[in-house]
Formats: structure tokens, C-alpha cells, sequence
């Protein structure tokens, strides 16, 4: 049934993501990231419901403004990162046509400085005068992160499905219709895919 082996590819990238995305072992270490002498509590670590990328850099108002481009960095690779384990975790499973263009589409995430800049929240800024650096904390809502990706994937879905695939589509929707208790003729199966993926999600 196409309807069940699209679902279950798009569950399984989506729940691949969310799981990745948690790891911090895949979070590139950037020059200025990682061990810092003199680093408060907060430096290198996720918030609750918040993945986040620290970063430092020498300078105070110099150093700010680099400090910030190395978190947006290291916080775009992170994500960029979680996409790719999880399209990589479900490679064997993309047979049909249809599922391998959806990730090849779904992995290569060019909005991601968009995202950021409109989502993520600078949660920690401190210059220390005596190390002459300075430190942030760029965080990001993993809620937010997992819908707006899930959003992405289903409108993507929607839009690299052939004609052909559609058809298909139509008639097992057909051939359920015919079944005692089905739902409506007038559904549309792909709608019924994205209100199923929106309830395990």
C-alpha cells in the first residue's frame, strides 16, 4: 500500500532527526567552541526542550560579532547534520523513486540561516575582562525545529509525487472506499497521510 510505505518513510526520517538532533557528539568542533578557560555553568550546554550551540572569541564588541557568526555555524551544522544521520538511517528503505527524491530534496536544507535568525534566541552573552573574550549561547526550540522540518518534509512529499503516483494513490484509495465502513470517496490521500503523520507528531 503506497499510502502506508510513504507514511512509514516519512516517520522514520522525522523520528530520525529528533533523535540525532539530541546527540551532541555530532556538533563540529569550530575554532572558539569546546573547552574554554573560564566558561560559566551555562557554555556548551542544551536548555531543556532547546538544543543550543555555544561559542567564544577574543575581543569585546570584535569579539561579540564573531562569537555569533561561530554559534550560528555550529548550530546550522548540527541541524544539517541530523538530517543527513537520519536520511542516512532509512537509506535501505527509499526504493521507489518517489521516497529517494524526497530525500535527497528533504537532506539538503538551504533555509537553515533563515531559520535561525528567525527562530533562534541568544540566551547567554558575557565578556570576561580578565580572558579579554567573549562568550555566547544561541539556542533553538526543538518543538519548533521538529515542526517546521516536518512541515518541510510533507510539502515536499506533496510536491515529488508523479502523476502516476497520485493515480495509484487514487485507486487504493478507491478500493478502500469500497470497503464496509470506509472513509469517503471525496478524500484526498494525501491529506490523510499528512493528518496521520500530524497525530504520531
Amino acid at each position: 500500500m503506497i499510502e502506508l510505505v510513504l507514511m512509514g518513510v516519512l516517520n522514520g526520517i522525522l523520528e530520525g532527526f529528533g533523535r540525532h538532533l539530541l546527540q551532541r557528539h555530532i556538533l563540529p568542533q569550530w575554532e572558539g567552541h569546546g573547552a574554554v578557560i573560564g566558561a560559566p555553568d551555562w557554555y556548551d550546554r542544551d536548555q531543556d526542550n532547546a538544543i543550543c550551540a555555544s561559542a567564544a572569541a577574543s575581543g569585546e564588541l570584535d569579539g561579540l560579532e564573531r562569537a555569533k557568526g561561530r554559534a550560528e555555524q555550529s548550530l546550522q551544522e548540527r541541524i544539517r547534520r541530523s538530517i543527513a544521520l537520519a536520511v542516512a538511517d532509512y537509506q535501505q528503505q527509499l526504493q521507489s523513486p518517489a521516497t529517494q527524491r524526497i530525500a535527497v530534496r528533504f537532506e539538503d536544507e538551504t533555509a537553515l540561516q533563515q531559520l535561525i535568525w528567525r527562530d533562534g534566541v541568544w540566551q547567554n552573552r558575557l565578556y570576561q575582562p580578565r580572558q579579554r573574550q567573549t562568550l555566547v549561547r544561541l539556542c533553538i526550540d526543538t518543538d519548533r525545529l521538529q515542526q517546521v522540518q516536518r512541515t518541510r518534509l510533507l510539502a515536499i512529499a506533496e510536491e515529488e509525487l508523479t502523476q502516476s503516483e497520485r493515480r495509484a494513490l487514487d485507486e487504493l484509495d478507491r478500493a478502500v472506499d469500497d470497503l464496509p465502513g470506509s472513509r469517503s470517496t471525496n478524500a484526498d490521500p494525501f491529506s490523510e497521510l499528512q493528518r496521520q503523520m500530524e497525530r504520531n507528531f
